[in-house]
């Protein structure tokens, strides 16, 4: 009786249900996490220190080798490229030509090859779109420029005589001068490189549709959409215009546009905010947002920095955002757009920022005490973030604990070169030295080395990954915090994951993760029996034995399967 009675106070404080069903989006249950690459720092094929498409399609087999019987790749199972199209900056976001690629990183057929390189092992890739912009080099900034009076003038957002704008949101007008010597004051939410679309102009709207039309032909998946809260900023529009409600529109109306044709295409929104409030506003317009509001605290957790606290606000924000029906919430920890993981937690530490977690020629014990604590720190983090429900998206170079800062007002520090191998002709070179701060990454590991270190970083997301594409119930399972009493304290984050709904009997796992400076001995709850599944230490446990109790380490996370 009292294992049915605590099975129901479970069950009855589940959020939402995540089963598989057969009409599931190819989203919902995917084996693998997603990975974020920015193909300019991935890897160089032909020498000339820039990344490209051809340097990511030789190095797929590290990303997913398409064996399921392997587990010595990161079983990434949906692929994010920033933007791969001609553009003014080395970025990629200031766009040239929406339905070209940059000669940069390849051509045409390179990018058709991946397409099929990917769908050999499972893959989807989804590109990168910032609708919300272009480069004043685009053939339609040129033509406002040269015709202000053409169709090509009502492409932008132009500051127009007698309108009261808006305040409290990002950019400014800008001037320029038209051919025929007229002034023309455009709008650009970012800078002056970058000046607005007007997204209200139903041309415009065309011109996007007849771009994700060309892409999802090609065979891509899905998109990730820039700047999303941005299509209709505060300062560009009159006072009073509800921007929020016209941005939701835009994306709603493109997405239904779009799966009128290809109905699995998936649609990822960067709604930059760590509102959660704000988060869940866009939430009805997109299959998936990133869960910002929760990124920091993930890192605040797991260094436990307030621990309890961050972790409250992680509970309170997935049942929110997995209340939400068709959506699925997306993880992280940082993307390019942030300070890297790694130089968070290792600044957590009083350690360099840069420089790296490998042990340097004159480190004290101290120090190196302390990069221990950043590496396990890391490794919680990852363990976390990877079995919430949701798709975990890993940054590129964030499994081997890449660093970088934002540095000298600009990100390009925080897009180093991943690392193959110590002088590897794989590795980019790309980055100004001005740009970077002396001896980035002059301590971090490479692929290689951490190939062979069986406790690396690398091999823990190996690891996760395993877990992932075993247990359904880490995949695509409910939530619900794991309210027994000696699971549930300052030190732990406990948590079930689970397949079981509506009374019938599914896949149960208990994850626990400590915080803590101490190891803890845990009492199993009567008539439950545990089973160790997977372990920071140990990754898949072979053999499963019942557990009457339960010992896990400082910055140790254990996964239990539950009956």
């Amino acid at each position: 009786m009292k294992k049915i009675t605590l099975f129901i106070s479970i069950t009855l404080i589940l959020f939402t249900s995540c089963t598989h069903k057969a009409d599931s989006a190819w989203w919902e249950t995917l084996p693998g996490p997603a990975y974020q690459v920015l193909v300019y720092s991935f890897a160089d094929s032909d020498g000339d220190g820039f990344g490209d498409l051809q340097g990511l399609i030789s190095k797929l087999d590290y990303l997913n080798d398409g064996k399921q019987e392997t587990d010595s790749d990161l079983g990434i199972s949906m692929l994010w490229l920033s933007p791969i199209h001609p553009a003014s900056s080395y970025h990629g976001y200031d766009v040239i030509d929406f339905t070209a690629v940059s000669s940069r990183l390849g051509t045409m057929e390179d990018f058709e090859q991946l397409i099929k390189e990917c769908k050999t092992r499972g893959i989807h890739v989804i590109l990168d779109i910032p609708f919300n912009h272009t480069s004043p080099e685009h053939s339609w900034f040129k033509a406002m420029i040269e015709a202000p009076e053409s169709k090509y003038g009502s492409f932008y957002q132009r500051k127009k005589e007698g309108i009261t704008y808006g305040s409290g949101g990002m950019g400014n007008f800008y001037k320029t001068k038209a051919k025929d010597g007229t002034t023309i004051e455009y709008f650009g939410a970012f800078w002056s490189g970058m000046p607005d679309l007007n997204c209200e102009n139903p041309d415009v709207v065309k011109e996007f549709n007849k771009i994700l039309s060309f892409w999802l032909k090609k065979g891509v998946s899905g998109f990730r959409f820039d700047a999303a809260k941005h299509i209709f900023d505060l300062n560009e529009m009159p006072s009073g215009t509800p921007v929020l409600q016209m941005n939701k529109d835009f994306w709603q109306a493109l997405k239904m546009n779009a799966q009128k044709k290809y109905r699995d295409v998936f649609f990822i929104g960067e709604v930059l905010s760590e509102q959660m409030t704000e988060i869940v506003a866009y939430a009805p317009a997109f299959d998936s947002l990133f869960d910002f509001a929760d990124a920091s605290a993930m890192l605040s957790a797991s260094s436990g920095s307030a621990a309890h606290t961050a972790f409250a606000k992680i509970v309170r924000n997935i049942s929110q955002l997995t209340s939400i029906g068709n959506f699925t919430p997306s993880h992280l920890l940082t993307n390019h757009d942030q300070d890297r993981s790694m130089s968070i937690l290792l600044g957590k530490e009083g350690l360099s920022l840069t420089d790296g977690i490998q042990t340097g020629d004159n480190e004290t014990g101290r120090s190196l005490n302390l990069k221990e604590t950043a590496l396990t720190k890391a490794k919680l983090a990852a363990s976390l973030y990877q079995t919430l429900p949701g798709i975990p998206f890993i940054y590129y170079g964030e499994e081997i604990g890449l660093t970088g800062i934002r540095y000298e007002n600009d990100d390009i520090s925080r897009r180093d070169a991943l690392i193959w191998d110590k002088g590897s002709p794989w590795n980019t070179a790309w980055q100004p030295e001005n740009k970077m701060p002396a001896g980035q990454n002059a301590l971090t590991n490479s692929i290689a080395a951490q190939d062979k270190d069986a406790g690396s970083l690398l091999n823990h997301y190996r690891s996760l990954s395993s877990l992932r594409k075993y247990s359904q119930a880490v995949r695509e399972g409910n939530f619900s915090r794991a309210e027994w009493q000696e699971f549930n304290t300052s030190e732990l984050m406990s948590y079930f994951r689970s397949t079981g709904t509506d009374g019938q009997d599914g896949e149960t796992v208990l994850v626990i993760h400590n915080t803590g400076m101490r190891t803890l001995e845990l009492p199993i709850p009567p008539d439950y029996t545990l089973s160790l599944l997977w372990s920071t230490t140990e990754g898949l446990v072979k053999n499963r034995e019942q557990k009457t109790i339960v010992l896990i380490s400082p910055g140790e996370s254990l996964i239990f399967e539950v009956r």
